[in-house]
């Protein structure tokens, strides 16, 4: 449980962080928040997707590794 509550933790700091970027690029890449995702949960990396809401753009974005 303390694992999922970590890996709460660190998505809820990334997203944060990624809700006051104002126009420049993001920081945080998406292959690196699936890498930690991935380990977290025990599964490989190519087996994690991603889906985000772009409030700029007002459109979702779906984003997995390819193997």
């Amino acid at each position: 449980m303390s694992t999922t509550k970590n890996l709460v933790s660190e998505m809820e700091r990334i997203a944060s962080s990624l809700g006051t970027e104002r126009g420049d690029e993001s920081q945080v890449s998406l292959s690196s928040v699936a890498e930690k995702i991935a380990k977290n949960l025990g599964v490989r990396n190519d087996e994690v997707a991603i889906l985000a809401l772009s409030t700029r753009w007002r459109h979702l974005h779906f984003w997995c590794r390819r193997p």
